[in-house]
């Protein structure tokens, strides 16, 4: 298990660091005690060996902890996020943003043991159990909540800490996923990455054509978007289609 705590209070991070040592021999540990350098060291991670679980504490200066969850929900792999906090009330926005679990300060070996047999279950799970398929999406349309239909996208983008949803109805809608899961648990069959930031709906395209330097934009059947194909993606899409 490979494990990241973000704590800026040295006492607490090496009172953290020692439990899981005791409980978790065998896990790999490194800890940061701010959310910037955090984020260096998870988006390091994410393009190699990506961390399984993230404890991160709530109460920090710069970024506080909801706002580096927010970021590491756009992660290709994000880790599990386990927010350490000694406010209970600050458990509702944990879950929120997806939190597996919380634990209170200051900690408890038992409490602990809880929380990371619930991550080895998750570890496992995600190693041996494929991803399901999405049936749904979960979208902000304002300040409400709604469900997409897949067949409703056109094409989904990242831009930053943001990804989108383009829909048949001309909306652009806010998900709080990364662009990786939503590959991984779309139906195969229409969906497709086509640039590091687009993932589109090849049922919707009309045409493709070539751009410069061997990419191409792909011109979609609402007639005005056009999404970037770059030269990575045309390769693999080659398996696919046969106007390559």
């Amino acid at each position: 298990m490979k494990i990241l705590i973000v704590e800026d209070e040295q006492h607490s991070r090496d009172e953290l660091e020692y439990l899981l040592r005791q409980l978790e021999p065998n896990a790999q540990i490194q800890s940061a005690e701010q959310a910037l350098k955090a984020w260096e060291y998870l988006e390091q991670a994410d393009s190699n060996t990506p961390f399984d679980v993230v404890f991160l504490d709530i109460q920090m200066p710069a970024m506080n902890g909801l706002e580096l969850a927010a970021r590491i929900a756009r992660l290709n792999k994000p880790p599990r996020i386990v927010f350490a906090t000694a406010n209970p009330q600050y458990a509702i926005n944990a879950f929120d943003l997806d939190g597996v679990d919380y634990v209170l300060k200051p900690y408890r070996t038992a409490r602990l043991m809880q929380t990371l047999e619930r991550i080895r279950k998750y570890v496992a799970e995600t190693s041996t159990t494929p991803a399901m398929m999405l049936e749904k999406i979960w979208a902000t349309r304002g300040e409400v909540g709604t469900l997409l239909d897949p067949s409703e996208i056109l094409y989904c983008q990242a831009n930053g800490d943001t990804i989108t949803a383009h829909t048949t109805q001309r909306e652009v809608l806010p998900l709080r996923t990364s662009l990786q899961d939503l590959e991984t648990r779309f139906p195969q069959g229409p969906f497709a990455r086509v640039h590091k930031s687009f993932l589109v709906n090849l049922d919707y395209v009309r045409h493709i054509e070539p751009y410069f330097s061997g990419s191409y934009r792909l011109l979609l059947k609402d007639d005005t978007s056009r999404v970037p194909l770059s030269r990575q993606y045309a390769k693999l899409l080659r398996k696919r289609l046969t106007w390559l």
